[in-house]
């Protein structure tokens, strides 16, 4: 009765698909009270179509996707299971989160393999390779894609087929192969119209074919705006018939493009702002950032510059959002063409060169914007006069430029949509043929004219002209990335301010307690310490931001440099006590000379502190200035490693590091070499034949050098002193390493190169542990084999060797094997975790971490080692895969068994014999032993021989006062009152129980 009843509800609450809410009412019902699993889970999945489309409850969609996958799982119900695993995944996938679309879409597609059904293993290609496209798997895309087609054909369904080759048509649309992308979009034609089953892959191809029409423009012949017009209107109508928001309004936007071509830019814009307003709300950003586009060729055809640019500047934020370098290529490319056109050359080159690299980083095929940018590049070089770089560019544009005229065929090969359409055959033949000769006519003649070395510049025109008219209709044209960039840094490097003044200050006040404890001073002082770190790097964004803004302006004025110098230069000498450096000052006296205070400081204070920094202990570091050619010469030399050319080449490119292991971002080179030249100088850095690494600045000092406007009147100003406190910012802490005293208490190795960090860890443990430290991977590893500990704690990012090759090397030495690891990293990728899982650590905990995770994570892990060591204490016999950690625990325990085998009933057995054999040294062999079954090796080689007793008298006929003596004990005695502490009885009356 109750099945019928679902039944009844659900065909009725079909009767009433107009009323969203009440068919939403009447599927949860229907999912309530049925027992059935198919119709519970046909219902959720219904209510899932329902709500994908719906933009004010799109995560309702999700919600039921869930629903699915948890009631399926709990019943077994292995097609619920792939309904849930698909729906979720393409729920990801239409949120541009392609990783988790990823994730189940495989778990769906193993399902369908399970279940061998066609159907379903076709849905499932489709979307693996429909993610696949988005991830830039381009292999992956075309195994998946060959999978659906095959299994749409051996199932006839219209909508795995159609996806399949809606998918192959946009590969070939994107490589301007137009002609084998329509063929695709014609079969999607076909197939929905003689089976009547129209779907959205129709709806895209038919605008996709509209766009194509649009691409193959003519000025001769307008005909393809209404065709493009007719195709996007079609689009329009069969979203609205199956009730698909999303193509329907992108349809509409693409009427708009109609608009544009026709030149009526204010009813353009009515369609993209009212398809756009939807997009907004659904978070579709792709789509949007289409619009966002062609909102701004609209608005730039009106004179309405800032409205446009407005519209540029949210489309390159959109990119940056989806993470797309292809969307980041082109919106460099159509932005620096947006600043060409209106003769912004200032602004066109370095877009320009931005968008020639990424799409050398993708290896893109887009020759058009490729030769484009190249040819508009050599143009914006000549009018700036620099006319090698032209010469270049307008080579490169030459050599691309045969390729553009495949893709201008290409394009005449639209012509075949009236083919398809029909009735004018003929007439449509010949013209492409005329086309055709025409074209290969142009060919010839340009080659002609290039081989001639005539008419390079009438030729290059005559063909841009095409590209001109081609960029003003389909109008990619976008602001700079850069200033979008600076102005985010700078947004967020004030609001850090904020919350970091409510750190310091309270701090500075706890400091200022002279009743503090010493502990609680420690803390306050390295949170004081990296709270002015981290203000020192907000600093540098924002003179950054400030650099790129414009903003940051040279305020010279007349002064004593040498005295400004020397009191930077001397607040280094406490750091260079501390580290042992041998610091030389030599200063040239400089009054009465022109420069600007604030820069001068910064460049000098991050030269000194990138210098102190990579200098070893006991190294050495100079300051020296001079005056040439009335300019101050800084050179800062330091020893330390040797840079190799590439990153001489690099070193001054921002987030830039020579060694990734380093601490920092990269920022303070950086920001130096651009302050230098604000201020009209140069700077260098090269390898001496002393193996040091020298940095050399020229600036300025006479007053002829600098304009009017950047003079101002000078302020009294006291001169920077880099204190103790802010010396220690830059000096690593150094930190007592404690060697083992108590054999029982257990032993805890930090290997960190941060002294903040390992310090904290070493107090927070110090009370239950006795504590080794190392500052990198290196030492970590030395220390490892020297000292055996109990565990280790060791940080991922290290310089000389990593926490992950530390792991790994300790986990294939059998010394160590058995010592669990903890890795801490400030790196939250999962595929890092699953690394530096998969080498072997025990346990990967990212920054920033709690203490009481950290000290968990610790206890858990020796509680786990002191439970296997509590199971071998109630063996019998030794059992190595019974309580070995690792495969080579294991094989250690074996040859541990094989010794014992031979020597152990030999009296004479000593300890330094035992190590001997087994390959390490006494101590080695003592905390191994130790770790893995709690005992030292004197007891561990006396509990073997007891053990060996007590069989002996339980299985043997031999006398009880011979079992002492065969066992390896001289002493009757000494064996006897052994016995007893461990088996609480004589060895004579063990025996008789057990007899």
């Amino acid at each position: 009765m109750k099945y019928f009843l679902a039944c009844l509800l659900f065909f009725l609450c079909l009767i009433s698909f107009g009323q969203q809410t009440i068919k939403s009412d009447s599927l949860r019902q229907i999912a309530t009270i049925t027992s059935n699993d198919t119709l519970k889970v046909k219902a959720w999945s219904d209510l899932y179509d329902l709500f994908r489309n719906d933009i004010e409850n799109y995560d309702s969609a999700l919600y039921y996707s869930k629903k699915i996958i948890r009631y399926s799982s709990k019943e077994n119900y292995t097609t619920g299971k792939y309904i849930g695993y698909h729906r979720i995944a393409n729920y990801f996938f239409t949120h541009n989160q392609y990783d988790s679309a990823y994730f189940y879409s495989k778990k769906s597609y193993e399902i369908a393999k399970k279940l061998n059904n066609k159907k379903y293993l076709g849905k499932s290609e489709n979307l693996l390779a429909y993610i696949s496209f988005r991830m830039q798997k381009k292999d992956s895309v075309a195994a998946y894609l060959s999978k659906a087609i095959k299994n749409g054909l051996d199932t006839g369904d219209v909508e795995i087929l159609c996806n399949a080759y809606l998918l192959k048509g946009n590969l070939h649309y994107r490589k301007f192969e137009n002609e084998k992308a329509l063929q695709y979009y014609y079969k999607i034609d076909s197939l929905t119209k003689n089976k009547k089953a129209y779907n959205a892959a129709l709806c895209k191809s038919l605008i996709n074919t509209g766009n194509l029409l649009l691409r193959s423009y003519s000025v001769s012949d307008t005909s393809y705006i209404k065709k493009g017009e007719n195709y996007f209107l079609r689009a329009r109508d069969v979203a609205k018939k199956i009730n698909n928001k999303d193509e329907e309004n992108y349809a509409i936007s693409q009427l708009g493009k109609i608009y544009i071509q026709r030149k009526n830019y204010k009813k353009a814009i009515d369609y993209f702002e009212k398809s756009v307003t939807y997009f907004e709300k659904a978070h579709a950003i792709r789509e949007m950032s289409n619009i966002y586009w062609s909102l701004g060729i609209s608005y730039n055809q009106l004179k309405k510059l800032k409205k446009a640019d407005e519209y540029y500047k949210k489309r390159i934020k959109l990119y940056e959002q989806l993470n797309s370098k292809a969307g980041l290529a082109e919106a460099y490319w159509t932005y620096a063409g947006f600043n060409y056109y209106n003769k912004n050359f200032d602004e066109a080159i370095p877009n320009y060169l931005i968008a020639l690299r990424l799409f050398d980083s993708i290896k893109s095929n887009r020759i058009g914007p490729i030769t484009a940018a190249n040819y508009e590049l050599a143009n914006s070089y000549a009018k700036k006069k620099n006319y090698k770089d032209a010469y270049n560019f307008l080579y490169k544009a030459f050599q691309l430029q045969d390729s553009l005229n495949d893709n201008k065929q290409d394009k005449i090969t639209l012509e075949l949509e009236k083919k398809y359409q029909a009735k004018k055959k003929e007439h449509e033949i010949a013209l492409l043929t005329s086309q055709n000769k025409l074209a290969k006519q142009e060919k010839e003649q340009q080659r002609n004219l290039l081989v001639g070395g005539i008419g390079i510049t009438s030729l290059a025109g005559l063909f841009f002209f095409f590209m001109y008219r081609n960029r003003q209709k389909t109008a990619k044209k976008l602001q700079e990335l850069d200033k979008a960039k600076s102005k985010f840094f700078a947004n967020i490097s004030h609001e850090f301010r904020t919350p970091l003044t409510l750190l310091s200050a309270p701090l500075e006040k706890r400091l200022e307690d002279k009743k503090l404890k010493k502990e609680d001073r420690s803390d306050f002082e390295m949170m004081q310490r990296n709270s002015q770190r981290l203000l020192s790097l907000i600093d540098q964004l924002l003179d950054l931001s400030k650099l790129e803004s414009g903003n940051l302006k040279l305020k010279v004025s007349r002064g004593n440099l040498s005295q400004l110098l020397k009191s930077i230069a001397s607040s280094f000498q406490y750091l260079a006590s501390q580290k042992n450096i041998h610091y030389t000052i030599d200063i040239t006296p400089l009054k009465n000379v022109w420069f600007d205070r604030g820069l001068v400081e910064k460049m000098v204070i991050n030269l000194l502190s990138n210098a102190f920094k990579y200098t070893k202990d006991k190294g050495n570091i100079t300051f020296k200035s001079t005056v040439k050619n009335k300019q101050l010469e800084l050179l800062i030399e330091n020893s330390g490693t040797i840079l190799t050319n590439q990153q001489i080449a690099k070193i001054f490119n921002r987030f830039y590091q020579s060694n990734e292991q380093n601490e920092g971002v990269g920022i303070g080179l950086s920001l130096v070499k651009e302050l230098v030249e604000l201020s009209h100088g140069t700077i260098a850095v090269e390898n001496t034949s002393r193996q040091t690494i020298l940095f050399t600045v020229l600036l300025p000092i006479d007053k002829t050098a600098f304009t009017k406007g950047e003079f101002v009147t000078p302020k009294d100003k006291k001169d920077t002193i880099i204190s103790k406190k802010l010396a220690t910012q830059i000096l690593e802490n150094k930190i007592p390493e404690n060697k083992p005293i108590d054999k029982d208490q257990p032993i805890l190795l930090i290997v960190e190169d941060n002294s903040d960090v390992r310090n904290f860890i070493k107090r927070s443990f110090s009370k239950k542990y006795q504590i080794i430290t190392a500052k990198n991977g290196k030492s970590g590893i030395k220390k490892a084999i020297t000292f055996i500990p109990d565990i280790i704690i060791s940080d991922i990012m290290m310089p000389k060797v990593t926490g992950l090759e530390l792991c790994k090397h300790l986990k294939q030495d059998e010394r160590t094997s058995h010592v669990p690891i903890i890795l801490l990293t400030a790196k939250v990728e999962k595929e890092d975790q699953y690394k530096g899982l998969t080498i072997g650590a025990d346990a990967y905990i990212t920054k920033p971490f709690t203490l009481k995770l950290l000290e968990t994570q610790v206890d858990n892990l020796v509680a786990i080692r002191t439970s296997l060591r509590n199971r071998y204490s109630q063996e019998i016999i030794l059992k190595p895969k019974d309580i070995a950690i690792t495969n080579l625990d294991e094989q250690f325990l074996k040859r541990i068994q094989d010794v014992l085998d031979n020597k152990l009933i030999e009296s004479s057995f000593t300890i330094e014999e035992f190590s001997k054999a087994v390959g390490l040294s006494r101590m080695q062999l003592h905390r191994k032993l130790k770790a893995l079954t709690g005992l030292s090796t004197s007891e561990f080689i006396r509990s073997q021989r007891l053990k060996l007793a007590a069989q002996l008298l339980k299985k043997s006929e031999i006398n009880v006062s011979q079992v002492g003596y065969s066992v390896g004990f001289n002493d009757h005695s000494y064996f006897s009152k052994c016995f007893k502490e461990i088996y609480h009885c004589t060895p004579t009356e063990y025996a008789h129980k057990r007899k």
